[in-house]
Protein backbone atom coordinates (compact mmCIF):
# COMPACT_ATOMS: atom_id res chain seq x y z
CA UNK A 1 0.00 0.00 0.00
CA UNK A 2 1.23 3.59 -0.73
CA UNK A 3 2.85 5.28 2.27
CA UNK A 4 0.51 8.06 2.13
CA UNK A 5 -2.35 5.72 2.09
CA UNK A 6 -0.93 4.35 5.30
CA UNK A 7 -0.83 7.31 7.26
CA UNK A 8 -4.17 8.44 5.78
CA UNK A 9 -5.81 5.38 7.32
CA UNK A 10 -3.58 5.91 10.70
CA UNK A 11 -5.29 9.11 11.11
CA UNK A 12 -8.65 8.33 10.61
CA UNK A 13 -8.58 5.73 13.38
CA UNK A 14 -6.90 7.49 15.85
CA UNK A 15 -9.13 10.62 15.04
CA UNK A 16 -12.11 8.19 15.11
CA UNK A 17 -10.47 7.22 18.45
CA UNK A 18 -10.21 10.24 20.10
CA UNK A 19 -14.11 11.38 18.77
CA UNK A 20 -15.30 8.41 20.63
CA UNK A 21 -13.40 9.19 23.96
CA UNK A 22 -14.53 13.01 23.66
CA UNK A 23 -17.91 12.52 22.27
CA UNK A 24 -20.00 14.25 25.56
CA UNK A 25 -17.44 17.33 24.93
CA UNK A 26 -18.70 17.56 21.14
CA UNK A 27 -21.28 19.19 19.56
CA UNK A 28 -22.35 17.52 16.14
CA UNK A 29 -24.35 19.31 13.39
CA UNK A 30 -26.39 17.00 11.50
CA UNK A 31 -27.00 17.50 7.72
CA UNK A 32 -27.41 13.80 5.97
CA UNK A 33 -26.07 11.99 9.12
CA UNK A 34 -24.42 9.75 8.86
CA UNK A 35 -23.34 10.22 5.49
CA UNK A 36 -22.55 14.27 5.94
CA UNK A 37 -21.53 15.10 9.28
CA UNK A 38 -19.91 18.31 11.53
CA UNK A 39 -17.77 17.86 14.30
CA UNK A 40 -17.33 20.82 17.03
CA UNK A 41 -14.93 21.08 19.52
CA UNK A 42 -14.57 23.98 21.66
CA UNK A 43 -11.72 25.11 23.67
CA UNK A 44 -10.08 28.62 24.80
CA UNK A 45 -6.95 27.64 22.98
CA UNK A 46 -5.43 30.93 21.08
CA UNK A 47 -7.82 33.52 22.70
CA UNK A 48 -5.22 35.36 24.97
CA UNK A 49 -2.86 35.45 21.77
CA UNK A 50 -5.75 36.98 19.96
CA UNK A 51 -6.27 39.42 22.47
CA UNK A 52 -2.26 40.52 22.55
CA UNK A 53 -2.07 40.81 19.24
CA UNK A 54 -5.38 42.85 18.88
CA UNK A 55 -3.85 45.09 21.73
CA UNK A 56 -0.14 45.44 20.70
CA UNK A 57 -0.54 46.28 16.58
CA UNK A 58 -4.49 48.12 16.80
CA UNK A 59 -4.05 50.46 14.22
CA UNK A 60 -1.57 48.66 11.69
CA UNK A 61 -3.89 45.48 11.98
CA UNK A 62 -7.09 48.29 11.09
CA UNK A 63 -5.76 49.54 8.38
CA UNK A 64 -4.67 45.65 7.31
CA UNK A 65 -8.30 44.57 7.64
CA UNK A 66 -9.28 47.52 5.76
CA UNK A 67 -7.25 46.46 2.86
CA UNK A 68 -8.87 43.01 3.30
CA UNK A 69 -11.90 44.48 2.64
CA UNK A 70 -10.96 46.00 -0.72
CA UNK A 71 -8.73 42.63 -1.79
CA UNK A 72 -12.50 40.64 -0.31
CA UNK A 73 -15.06 42.58 -2.83
CA UNK A 74 -12.19 42.60 -5.92
CA UNK A 75 -11.78 38.77 -4.66
CA UNK A 76 -15.66 38.38 -4.62
CA UNK A 77 -16.29 39.76 -8.05
CA UNK A 78 -13.57 38.17 -9.63
CA UNK A 79 -14.42 34.87 -8.28
CA UNK A 80 -17.98 35.11 -9.42
CA UNK A 81 -17.24 36.14 -12.58
CA UNK A 82 -14.77 33.42 -12.94
CA UNK A 83 -17.40 30.57 -11.44
CA UNK A 84 -19.78 31.73 -14.42
CA UNK A 85 -17.79 31.91 -16.99
CA UNK A 86 -16.48 28.24 -16.66
CA UNK A 87 -19.97 27.31 -16.51
CA UNK A 88 -20.67 28.92 -20.19
CA UNK A 89 -17.61 26.89 -20.92
CA UNK A 90 -18.82 23.50 -19.94
CA UNK A 91 -21.31 24.12 -22.36
CA UNK A 92 -19.68 25.87 -24.77
CA UNK A 93 -16.23 24.54 -25.33
CA UNK A 94 -15.36 21.22 -26.70
CA UNK A 95 -12.44 20.18 -24.25
CA UNK A 96 -13.21 18.84 -20.60
CA UNK A 97 -13.71 22.18 -18.64
CA UNK A 98 -13.40 21.70 -14.64
CA UNK A 99 -13.89 24.43 -12.48
CA UNK A 100 -14.35 23.04 -8.57
CA UNK A 101 -12.67 19.87 -7.45
CA UNK A 102 -12.88 18.50 -3.81
CA UNK A 103 -9.44 18.70 -2.39
CA UNK A 104 -8.61 15.16 -0.76
CA UNK A 105 -5.83 12.95 0.02
CA UNK A 106 -7.11 10.13 -2.06
CA UNK A 107 -7.24 9.13 -5.64
CA UNK A 108 -10.76 9.30 -6.99
CA UNK A 109 -13.04 10.73 -10.24
CA UNK A 110 -13.46 14.16 -9.58
CA UNK A 111 -10.83 14.62 -6.66
CA UNK A 112 -7.69 16.90 -6.68
CA UNK A 113 -5.07 14.64 -5.42
CA UNK A 114 -3.12 15.80 -2.59
CA UNK A 115 -0.53 13.08 -0.56
CA UNK A 116 -1.67 12.95 2.67
CA UNK A 117 1.42 14.69 4.52
CA UNK A 118 1.02 17.43 2.36
CA UNK A 119 -2.96 17.30 2.62
CA UNK A 120 -2.77 17.70 6.79
CA UNK A 121 -0.01 20.19 6.77
CA UNK A 122 -1.76 22.56 4.22
CA UNK A 123 -5.35 22.43 6.18
CA UNK A 124 -3.59 22.98 9.61
CA UNK A 125 -1.88 25.77 8.23
CA UNK A 126 -4.94 27.48 6.25
CA UNK A 127 -6.92 26.85 9.09
CA UNK A 128 -4.75 28.17 11.90
CA UNK A 129 -3.53 31.00 9.32
CA UNK A 130 -7.14 31.78 8.23
CA UNK A 131 -9.42 31.63 12.01
CA UNK A 132 -6.59 33.52 13.77
CA UNK A 133 -7.23 36.63 11.09
CA UNK A 134 -11.28 36.32 11.87
CA UNK A 135 -10.21 36.13 15.82
CA UNK A 136 -7.66 39.11 15.97
CA UNK A 137 -10.43 41.43 13.90
CA UNK A 138 -13.11 40.66 16.20
CA UNK A 139 -10.66 41.89 18.99
CA UNK A 140 -9.40 44.56 16.89
CA UNK A 141 -12.89 45.67 17.05
CA UNK A 142 -13.45 45.56 20.15
CA UNK A 143 -16.18 42.13 19.63
CA UNK A 144 -15.42 39.21 22.18
CA UNK A 145 -14.75 35.87 21.16
CA UNK A 146 -16.29 33.73 22.85
CA UNK A 147 -14.32 30.28 21.84
CA UNK A 148 -12.30 28.73 19.58
CA UNK A 149 -11.80 24.92 18.94
CA UNK A 150 -11.41 22.15 16.53
CA UNK A 151 -13.89 20.68 13.71
CA UNK A 152 -14.36 17.92 11.56
CA UNK A 153 -16.40 17.51 8.82
CA UNK A 154 -17.06 13.53 8.28
CA UNK A 155 -17.89 11.63 5.20
CA UNK A 156 -19.26 8.50 6.52
CA UNK A 157 -15.79 8.72 8.27
CA UNK A 158 -14.13 11.74 10.07
CA UNK A 159 -11.92 12.76 7.17
CA UNK A 160 -11.06 16.68 6.96
CA UNK A 161 -10.24 18.79 9.78
CA UNK A 162 -11.07 22.07 10.50
CA UNK A 163 -10.37 25.16 12.98
CA UNK A 164 -13.08 27.90 14.20
CA UNK A 165 -13.14 30.98 15.82
CA UNK A 166 -16.58 32.08 17.39
CA UNK A 167 -16.97 35.92 17.75
CA UNK A 168 -19.99 37.08 19.45
CA UNK A 169 -22.88 36.78 16.99
CA UNK A 170 -24.88 38.73 18.84
CA UNK A 171 -22.85 42.03 18.71
CA UNK A 172 -21.38 41.28 15.56
CA UNK A 173 -24.25 42.96 13.04
CA UNK A 174 -24.57 45.65 15.67
CA UNK A 175 -21.06 46.50 14.79
CA UNK A 176 -20.19 49.37 12.20
CA UNK A 177 -20.45 48.12 8.51
CA UNK A 178 -16.58 48.71 7.98
CA UNK A 179 -16.11 46.44 11.16
CA UNK A 180 -17.73 44.07 10.15
CA UNK A 181 -16.45 43.64 6.69
CA UNK A 182 -13.07 43.78 8.01
CA UNK A 183 -13.64 40.78 10.29
CA UNK A 184 -15.38 38.54 7.62
CA UNK A 185 -12.62 39.53 5.02
CA UNK A 186 -9.67 38.90 7.32
CA UNK A 187 -9.42 35.17 6.99
CA UNK A 188 -9.46 34.71 3.02
CA UNK A 189 -7.34 38.00 2.99
CA UNK A 190 -5.12 35.99 5.50
CA UNK A 191 -4.97 33.11 2.63
CA UNK A 192 -4.50 35.33 -0.21
CA UNK A 193 -1.07 36.73 1.76
CA UNK A 194 0.25 33.25 2.91
CA UNK A 195 -0.08 32.34 -1.01
CA UNK A 196 1.25 35.28 -2.27
CA UNK A 197 4.50 34.48 0.37
CA UNK A 198 4.70 30.73 -0.59
CA UNK A 199 5.21 31.65 -4.07
CA UNK A 200 7.73 33.91 -3.37
CA UNK A 201 9.65 31.87 -1.31
CA UNK A 202 9.07 29.01 -4.14
CA UNK A 203 10.18 31.44 -6.90
CA UNK A 204 12.90 33.23 -4.92
CA UNK A 205 14.50 30.00 -3.04
CA UNK A 206 13.29 26.62 -3.36
CA UNK A 207 13.26 27.22 -8.21
CA UNK A 208 17.21 28.45 -8.02
CA UNK A 209 17.75 25.86 -5.82
CA UNK A 210 16.33 22.88 -7.88
CA UNK A 211 17.89 24.11 -11.03
CA UNK A 212 21.34 23.80 -9.32
CA UNK A 213 21.51 20.55 -7.90
CA UNK A 214 19.61 18.92 -10.78
CA UNK A 215 19.96 18.80 -14.74
CA UNK A 216 17.11 18.20 -17.25
CA UNK A 217 17.65 15.01 -18.76
CA UNK A 218 13.98 13.78 -20.75
CA UNK A 219 10.59 14.10 -20.48
CA UNK A 220 8.11 11.69 -18.38
CA UNK A 221 5.12 10.53 -19.63
CA UNK A 222 2.56 11.36 -16.39
CA UNK A 223 -0.01 10.80 -17.91
CA UNK A 224 -1.43 8.02 -20.90
CA UNK A 225 -4.40 9.80 -22.29
CA UNK A 226 -7.25 7.37 -23.79
CA UNK A 227 -8.30 6.56 -27.56
CA UNK A 228 -5.26 8.35 -28.79
CA UNK A 229 -1.86 7.48 -30.51
CA UNK A 230 -0.39 6.89 -27.43
CA UNK A 231 -2.47 4.58 -25.69
CA UNK A 232 -2.67 2.50 -29.06
CA UNK A 233 0.96 2.20 -29.09
CA UNK A 234 1.22 0.87 -25.80
CA UNK A 235 3.32 3.98 -24.50
CA UNK A 236 3.96 3.16 -20.72
CA UNK A 237 3.45 6.40 -17.71
CA UNK A 238 6.33 7.19 -15.82
CA UNK A 239 8.57 5.94 -18.87
CA UNK A 240 11.00 9.00 -19.60
CA UNK A 241 10.88 9.92 -23.71
CA UNK A 242 15.07 10.91 -24.47
CA UNK A 243 14.91 10.91 -28.23
CA UNK A 244 12.13 11.59 -31.43
CA UNK A 245 13.42 10.55 -34.39
CA UNK A 246 16.71 10.25 -33.06
CA UNK A 247 16.49 14.12 -31.88
CA UNK A 248 17.72 14.27 -28.53
CA UNK A 249 14.90 15.58 -25.97
CA UNK A 250 15.97 16.87 -22.41
CA UNK A 251 13.13 19.41 -21.50
CA UNK A 252 9.40 19.89 -22.22
CA UNK A 253 10.03 22.71 -24.63
CA UNK A 254 12.09 20.70 -26.58
CA UNK A 255 9.28 17.68 -26.72
CA UNK A 256 6.54 20.74 -27.68
CA UNK A 257 9.07 22.09 -30.76
CA UNK A 258 9.62 18.60 -31.95
CA UNK A 259 6.68 17.45 -31.76
CA UNK A 260 5.20 20.51 -33.69
CA UNK A 261 7.46 20.03 -36.41
CA UNK A 262 5.77 16.95 -37.25
CA UNK A 263 2.77 16.23 -39.35
CA UNK A 264 -0.55 14.42 -38.72
CA UNK A 265 -0.45 10.19 -39.70
CA UNK A 266 3.99 10.70 -39.63
CA UNK A 267 5.49 7.76 -38.52
CA UNK A 268 8.17 8.28 -35.54
CA UNK A 269 10.51 6.69 -33.60
CA UNK A 270 10.47 7.30 -29.98
CA UNK A 271 13.34 6.36 -27.40
CA UNK A 272 13.06 6.41 -23.71
CA UNK A 273 14.31 4.34 -20.89
CA UNK A 274 12.84 1.47 -21.40
CA UNK A 275 12.51 0.57 -25.13
CA UNK A 276 11.78 2.15 -28.39
CA UNK A 277 8.33 2.62 -29.93
CA UNK A 278 7.57 3.20 -33.66
CA UNK A 279 4.25 4.26 -33.80
CA UNK A 280 1.46 6.85 -36.39
CA UNK A 281 1.14 10.21 -34.94
CA UNK A 282 -2.81 11.27 -34.54
CA UNK A 283 -4.47 14.50 -35.64
CA UNK A 284 -5.36 17.18 -32.98
CA UNK A 285 -9.04 17.58 -32.11
CA UNK A 286 -8.88 21.46 -32.49
CA UNK A 287 -6.44 21.71 -35.37
CA UNK A 288 -6.79 18.66 -37.91
CA UNK A 289 -3.53 20.05 -39.50
CA UNK A 290 -1.57 19.64 -36.14
CA UNK A 291 0.06 16.10 -35.18
CA UNK A 292 -1.65 14.61 -31.48
CA UNK A 293 0.84 12.20 -29.53
CA UNK A 294 -1.88 11.39 -26.51
CA UNK A 295 0.34 12.07 -23.54
CA UNK A 296 0.76 14.85 -20.82
CA UNK A 297 4.21 15.19 -20.37
CA UNK A 298 6.07 16.62 -16.91
CA UNK A 299 10.02 17.60 -17.13
CA UNK A 300 12.36 14.68 -15.54
CA UNK A 301 15.24 15.82 -13.60
CA UNK A 302 18.12 14.08 -12.50
CA UNK A 303 20.03 15.02 -9.08
CA UNK A 304 23.56 16.12 -8.89
CA UNK A 305 23.65 15.68 -5.38
CA UNK A 306 22.74 13.09 -2.55
CA UNK A 307 19.69 11.17 -3.49
CA UNK A 308 18.54 11.26 -0.38
CA UNK A 309 18.69 15.31 -0.04
CA UNK A 310 17.45 15.44 -3.28
CA UNK A 311 14.11 14.16 -1.91
CA UNK A 312 13.67 16.04 0.90
CA UNK A 313 14.19 19.40 -0.95
CA UNK A 314 11.98 17.59 -3.55
CA UNK A 315 9.57 17.26 -0.62
CA UNK A 316 9.55 20.84 1.18
CA UNK A 317 9.45 22.03 -2.90
CA UNK A 318 6.08 20.41 -3.14
CA UNK A 319 4.90 21.45 0.10
CA UNK A 320 5.22 24.90 -0.54
CA UNK A 321 3.56 24.71 -4.06
CA UNK A 322 0.72 22.91 -2.30
CA UNK A 323 0.42 25.97 0.46
CA UNK A 324 0.28 28.25 -2.11
CA UNK A 325 -2.45 26.47 -4.55
CA UNK A 326 -4.74 25.54 -1.29
CA UNK A 327 -3.98 29.21 0.55
CA UNK A 328 -5.03 30.86 -2.92
CA UNK A 329 -7.78 28.32 -3.90
CA UNK A 330 -9.52 28.26 0.02
CA UNK A 331 -8.80 31.98 0.32
CA UNK A 332 -10.83 32.97 -2.91
CA UNK A 333 -13.68 30.27 -2.12
CA UNK A 334 -14.50 31.51 0.80
CA UNK A 335 -15.12 34.80 -1.27
CA UNK A 336 -17.79 33.62 -3.05
CA UNK A 337 -21.71 35.39 -2.27
CA UNK A 338 -23.04 32.43 -0.87
CA UNK A 339 -24.51 31.99 2.42
CA UNK A 340 -22.07 31.00 5.76
CA UNK A 341 -18.95 31.70 3.31
CA UNK A 342 -17.37 34.57 4.28
CA UNK A 343 -17.58 36.55 0.73
CA UNK A 344 -21.44 35.44 1.83
CA UNK A 345 -21.48 37.08 4.72
CA UNK A 346 -19.93 40.16 3.23
CA UNK A 347 -22.28 40.33 0.80
CA UNK A 348 -25.63 40.19 3.73
CA UNK A 349 -24.16 43.03 5.67
CA UNK A 350 -23.66 45.34 2.56
CA UNK A 351 -27.10 44.45 1.24
CA UNK A 352 -28.84 45.00 5.11
CA UNK A 353 -27.05 48.24 5.33
CA UNK A 354 -28.17 49.75 2.03
CA UNK A 355 -31.18 48.31 1.28
CA UNK A 356 -34.64 47.63 3.00
CA UNK A 357 -34.70 44.26 4.53
CA UNK A 358 -37.18 42.91 2.53
CA UNK A 359 -35.34 43.29 -0.30
CA UNK A 360 -31.85 42.80 0.99
CA UNK A 361 -33.26 39.07 2.07
CA UNK A 362 -34.39 38.36 -1.32
CA UNK A 363 -31.33 39.50 -3.17
CA UNK A 364 -29.35 37.38 -0.60
CA UNK A 365 -31.02 34.45 -0.84
CA UNK A 366 -31.29 34.79 -4.52
CA UNK A 367 -27.40 35.35 -4.69
CA UNK A 368 -27.10 32.60 -2.64
CA UNK A 369 -28.90 30.33 -4.30
CA UNK A 370 -27.76 30.51 -7.71
CA UNK A 371 -24.27 30.53 -6.52
CA UNK A 372 -25.00 26.80 -4.73
CA UNK A 373 -26.75 25.45 -7.90
CA UNK A 374 -23.78 26.58 -9.79
CA UNK A 375 -20.82 24.63 -7.17
CA UNK A 376 -23.34 22.27 -6.94
CA UNK A 377 -23.46 21.52 -10.95
CA UNK A 378 -19.47 21.79 -11.11
CA UNK A 379 -18.95 18.95 -8.21
CA UNK A 380 -21.42 16.72 -10.10
CA UNK A 381 -19.77 17.57 -13.07
CA UNK A 382 -16.38 16.96 -11.79
CA UNK A 383 -17.37 13.27 -10.43
CA UNK A 384 -19.82 11.98 -13.55
CA UNK A 385 -18.65 14.33 -16.66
Amino acid sequence: MNFEYVLLTLFIVLLSVLLYFERKKLQINKFLFPLFYFVMYRTRLGLDWMDRTAKKYPRILDNTFKLGIVVGILGMIMISYELIQVTYLVFTSTQKVQAITPVLPFEAKGIFYVPFSYWIISIFIIALVHEFAHGVAARVYKIPVKSSGFAVLGILLPIVPAAFVEPDETKVPKAKLSHQLGIFAAGPFSNIIFAIIFAIITLLVFQPLHSTITEQDGVIIDKVLVNTSASTYLLQEKEIIKSINDKEITTVESFVQTLDALKPNQEIKINTNEKTYNLVLGQHSENPEKPFLGIVPAQHFNPKINNVLYLIIKWFIGLFLILYLLNLGIGLFNLLPLGPLDGGRMLHAILHNYLPEGIAIKIFAGTSAFFLFLIGFHLINAFLG
